[in-house]
């Protein structure tokens, strides 16, 4: 996903004016040994008034290290 996503542009410019997040779906869907999809569903308030709602599911894959979000599907 950092490869797809650098966290430069996308994360730290992408949610500059992002003032909060509101998760209100977040379940597992489907689970194997080393993957899963949530379902999701989530509003993002904005500096500048706007609320922006996806809703979808986001692939995971288990590392070492624990569960890292893979895919996102908006």
């Amino acid at each position: 996903m950092r490869r797809r996503y650098p966290p430069q542009s996308n994360i730290d410019g992408r949610f500059g004016p992002t003032e909060r997040i509101d998760l209100n779906r977040n379940d597992v869907i489907s689970q194997s040994a080393n993957q899963a999809v949530v379902a999701v569903d989530l509003r993002e308030y904005r500096s500048d008034g706007a609320v922006r709602h996806y809703v979808g599911t986001w692939d995971m894959v288990l590392t070492g290290d624990g569960w890292r979000m893979n895919d996102p599907d908006f």
